[in-house]
């Protein structure tokens, strides 16, 4: 007598497997011994958006594991919760890539094992959570063809939080593997934004196109959003020109402003992730997109310092984090210089230096051709106290009211002014009075430390057959969210990294299609001495368009 046996054996909470065989023995006593998973407290596996799956379970049959003689199909569905699958695999090992999205919810990952000598197919299942693979890291945006972009990130201890003793990770043509092809357009002007508070984040990479129009990248799998989406009405040949944020508290960033040629913007980052409509408070250009800024300030003042383009006074922006906007303040007043009366200047750069509170502007002199540094005073409130504090009254002043004003100008020096003349990039340091300038074969430092710019020879060559095109300080990505939001001693949210403020980011070309990036670390911090032979370096760029920091 013939008989078809079924059962069902559970291999585990999450994982199982099933078969059915005909007996085709007489009295059907013949055992055959059940494929087994070893691991069976593996039920749930992760893995990050894009990444390859690496993943092999150790399946054994009568105490034997398995070989390639048996049959293996892996199916995945293509939704999670859905009935259709698809294969992905056919090997005893799975490494493979998917495209799936990120879910919340998992999908399931099927095994099936076919026991080649009776038949018998055995099934085993996990869940699979997809989840981004796009930590905090070097981001960059280069073309290849001089038409599109993509972006490339990189995860490295030195460069990711959390990241200690991991395997460097590069992900590359991002935007191509993620959306289906790269940007049809030319990205620039790479800023980080947070949205909400650090701890249940939407972390996003502002760009510019070459048709000046603003980009929001989501950094959980960097699909875009364009138009309306982001800006609710653009006006005819507007442009974007420059993006800052800033915050008052070291839980959140606090506001995000574009400045462009057709007003400036602002929001408030806490519950919002796109412009409406200019900001009548916030008007004037900002000279050359060109200011100082810095991502924190306790008293929401002094977060970006700038020349107004039509007025050519500087202009100190406080932060008004309920509105989203920065409230602008005329910085008047003689002494180390007359900023009623700055002539007509090309601003070259700007940066916080000395401390993360002193800005600092570098400037052209267009009648003369001269470089000076101009540094201004940042506002101090009165502070006091009341003799009669329960009536508030009989009022002491302890410290009087510094306003802002003009605080020192550095002149630069001839060999100052002959690497600028040919100069590809140049970068402040904040924290410290050091102001770094590329030209195309090597970086040089001034310090101006003592209050006169020191020039030094070259900090930096680039390797054979490079020009150097561009240096920028490193910061990470949360810093430039807000830098109280970063620490050492595990104090705040994110771990402040070692080479925050303390290495510079540098490009180099070889050709218009094969483009390098360096990160170099500072030694002897003060001196602007530069450490090439630790420093990280990235090929296989075309035409290297921007680089920043992502924050997660």
């Amino acid at each position: 007598m013939k008989k078809i046996l079924c059962y069902i054996v559970l291999a585990s909470a999450g994982a199982g497997l099933a078969g059915c065989y005909e007996d085709k023995s007489t009295y059907a006593t013949d055992q055959i011994p059940d494929i087994v998973l070893t691991d069976v407290t593996t039920t749930t596996l992760y893995m990050g958006y894009l990444e390859q799956i690496d993943f092999a379970p150790e399946l054994t049959q009568d105490g034997k594991v398995l070989d390639d003689s048996y049959h293996y199909t892996w199916e995945l569905n293509d939704v999670p919760d859905g009935n259709e699958f698809e294969i992905i695999g056919t090997e005893r090992e799975l490494h493979v890539s998917v495209p799936n999205g990120i879910s919340t919810k998992p999908y399931l990952l099927k095994l099936t094992v076919e026991d080649p000598q009776n038949g018998l197919e055995y099934l085993f299942w996990w869940d699979l959570y997809i989840q981004s693979a796009f930590l905090d890291g070097l981001l960059v945006s280069d073309t290849k063809d001089g038409t599109t972009s993509d972006l490339t990130l990189v995860l490295n201890e030195k460069l990711t939080t959390n990241y200690a003793g991991k395997e460097e990770k590069i992900f590359r043509n991002i935007l191509a593997e993620s959306n289906g092809s790269p940007y049809p357009g030319l990205l620039s002007s790479l800023t980080p934004m947070l949205k909400g508070y650090i701890s249940s984040p939407t972390h996003y990479i502002w760009a510019i196109d070459q048709e000046g129009a603003p980009v929001r990248f989501n950094c959980v799998d960097y699909s875009y959003a364009t138009g309306s989406d982001v800006l609710l009405y653009q006006y005819e040949g507007q442009r974007f020109c420059k993006f800052l944020g800033a915050s008052n508290n070291s839980a959140c960033q606090m506001i995000f402003v574009a400045m462009t040629t057709a007003g400036n913007y602002g929001f408030n980052t806490i519950n919002s992730d796109s412009f409406a409509l200019p900001n009548a408070s916030m008007t004037g250009a900002m000279k050359n997109g060109i200011c100082a800024s810095r991502s924190y300030s306790s008293n929401t003042e002094c977060v970006a310092v700038w020349i107004d383009e039509e007025t050519n006074h500087l202009i100190a922006g406080d932060m008004n984090a309920s509105s989203g906007s920065l409230i602008y303040n005329t910085i008047s007043g003689s002494g180390a210089y007359d900023a009623d009366n700055l002539g007509d200047q090309e601003v070259i750069a700007g940066g916080m230096t000395y401390t993360e509170s002193i800005p600092a502007l570098l400037l052209k002199d267009n009648a003369s051709g001269e470089y000076a540094i101009y540094t201004v005073t940042p506002h101090q409130a009165e502070v006091g106290h009341y003799t009669d504090p329960d009536n508030w009254e009989g009022w002491v002043v302890d410290t009087p009211e510094v306003p802002y004003g003009p605080r020192a100008k550095i002149d630069i020096p001839a060999e100052g002014k002959a690497l600028l003349d040919q100069a590809t990039g140049v970068t402040f340091c904040t924290m410290q009075a050091i102001l770094y300038v590329a030209t195309e074969s090597g970086i040089y430092a001034i310090d101006f430390t003592s209050g006169t710019a020191v020039v030094s020879e070259a900090k930096f060559t680039p390797d054979d057959g490079e020009r150097i095109t561009s240096v920028e300080l490193y910061q990470q990505g949360q810093y430039k969210y807000c830098s109280a939001m970063c620490s050492k001693d595990g104090s705040t949210d994110r771990q402040l990294l070692d080479w925050t403020n303390s290495a510079v980011i540098v490009t180099t070309q070889k050709s218009d299609t094969e483009g390098f990036v360096y990160v170099v670390p500072m030694v002897q911090i003060g001196t602007g001495n530069l450490d090439k032979g630790q420093a990280l370096k990235y090929d296989g760029f075309g035409k290297i368009l921007d680089v920043t920091t992502s924050g997660y």
